[in-house]
């Protein structure tokens, strides 16, 4: 991981922050000036009152002077808490708006290989955390930089008044205060050590968390399998992780805060001593009120410092794993687009291969064909023949390990994703439906066109369901935001999807087995369905049912990632090969379940 001094990471965070957030800036500086200022004013008011009594036998001076004092004092103190608390208020929004949204945009734009990588995962758990709490990552390293910054300034200003004492005082207490920065660095050094380890614990505990636990479809299959005990075994294994690297910690927190103990037991020592000596050489009561006060001060100041640099230099390295996925570099792209656009596709595969990072065999191997503009093609095969990975790499998702796929002339690594993507629609095996409005699930966007949404719905068939909503689009999709909210039927869901695919008007669609959930029958009926109302658009059927896509002018038989047939669905049953076997085998198979005769 590249280190980033807290200079460095400083000016990284208020870079944009001097620009957009100059009230929370100066807040923050204010905020600074005031923390040093007040204990300050509040040592000199006990120094004065004592001088005040030595000078001033008339009772209403006095009583004047003292009034006066704390009427300052409070004034001050009261300006101190104010901007403090203004300054909590402002420190979690700041933190989530110019922080935490970039973080989720980059989760969802870097390249899906990387996303999908068990290293990455480790990467973006490090980085999210930064964002995640008041009192660590980023928010935390302005909150200890703003300590740590009045921390050096009440310091530097009392050693300046103890070495007008002595200079040799002054001296001394800065050795102390270097000795005990040094023992509260240890801790520090140990999180390093263990970040990683700390990582990974946390995104399997948060796996576990939202994606299980919380997950109503698993919910079916732990209750029936009995997952119970094996679930909450691997998050108590992680916890056990958590909490033995958490103990070693905090005994190296233990072991500084004893020596930073007894250092200021020390310090103290030395400079009660020394004043006591001064007093009875002549130094005034007042002085040595005063004096005293500062040892405190410079003492809490010593204590406070040490603890926040080594809070700050933890929360510093947290702000370089952010920094650092932030600052990633995901490769250059030409960003080309074809001459003529993206209004027909027309797609090669050149003897493409893939292999899934850390796998020892290629799950595509030398796969070449054409898809024509308008070409409806079929890519069939049993699960795990690679299909659903050419549907990856043909949209972008993926980059081929070698060889090369072209968009209208145009390599997919070169290609203006963000303008491709605008002109495709994808269904995937696991289809992404939000809890928010139908409306929202169809446009994909907040802003949308209401009539063609409309349009879009009933071209797909769910005019009747919606003439049944007393909400119509406005409808939500679960309970998750609204509790007024409905459930789609499988056969509702694909509808929906195809909607969605309609209201997008796609030059390309690719279907990778959205249908799988649902019957035989009900995927062949949803597939012609897609095959009648997107007819001249450029498609890619994906299925491990041969009958679902035997509609389709060229199909593709793939298996272990290799094109071992190709033509239409008469023509390979004719040749009596592989696709007639499979065919036959899930025909007979259909009919025995009851099915039907797919055939």
């Amino acid at each position: 991981m590249k280190k980033h001094s807290i200079v460095s990471n400083y000016i990284y965070l208020h870079k944009p922050l001097f620009k957009e957030e100059k009230v929370y800036i100066a807040g923050r500086y204010l905020k600074v000036l005031l923390s040093v200022v007040v204990p300050l004013i509040g040592t000199m008011l006990s120094a004065f009152i004592v001088w005040l009594l030595g000078v001033e036998n008339n009772i209403f001076s006095i009583a004047g002077g003292i009034i006066a004092v704390f009427l300052g004092y409070a004034f001050v103190s009261f300006a101190k808490v104010f901007v403090i608390e203004a300054n909590n208020l402002h420190h979690i929004p700041i933190r989530c708006q110019r922080f935490l949204l970039p973080i989720m945009k980059k989760d969802m734009i870097i390249p899906l290989e990387k996303f999908e990588d068990p290293d990455m995962a480790t990467e973006i758990q490090k980085a999210g955390n930064a964002c995640g709490s008041n009192m660590w990552g980023i928010e935390g390293f302005f909150r200890y930089l703003d300590m740590v910054a009045s921390g050096v300034i009440g310091l530097m200003i009392y050693l300046f008044i103890m070495g007008t004492v002595n200079p040799l005082v002054m001296l001394l207490l800065t050795v102390l205060a270097v000795m005990s920065a040094t023992f509260n660095y240890l801790p520090v050094r140990y999180r390093k050590k263990i970040r990683d380890k700390l990582a990974k614990n946390e995104v399997t505990m948060d796996y576990i968390d939202e994606r299980i636990a919380g997950n109503t479809a698993a919910g079916k299959d732990i209750r029936a399998y009995g997952l119970i005990d094996y679930i909450i075994g691997e998050y108590d294994k992680a916890v056990k992780s958590e909490r033995k690297y958490y103990r070693n910690l905090h005994a190296f927190f233990a072991a500084g805060s004893i020596v930073d103990i007894s250092i200021s037991a020390l310090r103290d020592l030395v400079c009660y001593i020394y004043l006591i000596s001064c007093l009875k050489n002549g130094m005034s009561i007042a002085e040595f009120v005063f004096y005293l006060g500062i040892i405190g001060g410079l003492s809490g100041w010593l204590n406070e410092l040490t603890s926040n640099i080594t809070r700050l230099l933890a929360r510093n390295d947290e702000v370089s794993c952010y920094r650092n996925y932030m600052e990633a570099e995901e490769g250059k792209r030409a960003d080309i687009l074809p001459e003529k656009g993206f209004d027909n596709i027309d797609i090669v595969f050149e003897h493409v291969f893939y292999r899934y990072k850390g796998a020892d065999r290629n799950v595509l191997d030398d796969v070449s064909f054409h898809i024509a503009p308008g070409e409806h093609m079929a890519l069939v095969g049993l699960n795990g023949a690679g299909k659903s990975t050419i549907v990856k790499l043909l949209s972008g998702l993926y980059m081929p390990t070698e060889g090369n796929i072209y968009v209208n002339g145009i390599n997919t690594r070169d290609i203006d994703l963000k303008e491709y993507y605008s002109h495709e629609a994808a269904v995937f095996q696991e289809p992404f439906i939000s809890s928010y409005t139908i409306a929202e699930n169809v446009a994909l966007s907040l802003d949308y066109d209401e009539k063609n949404v409309i349009d879009a719905l009933e071209r797909a068939g769910l005019k009747e369901k919606l003439d049944g909503l007393s909400n119509g689009i406005n409808t939500y999709l679960g309970k998750d935001i609204d509790d007024s909210g409905i459930s789609l039927s499988g056969g509702e869901t694909q509808k929906l999807l195809l909607a969605r695919a309609l209201y997008r008007n796609p030059s390309l669609m690719l279907l990778d087995e959205p249908t799988a959930a649902l019957d035989a029958l009900a995927e062949k009926e949803i597939y012609e369905i897609y095959n009648t109302v997107l007819s001249d658009v450029t498609s890619l059927f994906i299925s491990h049912r041969l009958a679902s896509t035997r509609f389709c002018k060229n199909i593709i038989l793939l298996e272990n990632g290799k094109i071992v047939e190709e033509g239409d669905h008469e023509a390979l049953m004719e040749k009596n090969g592989r696709y007639f076997e499979l065919f036959k085998v899930q025909s007979k198979y259909y009919e025995e379940e009851g099915k039907g005769n797919v055939a």
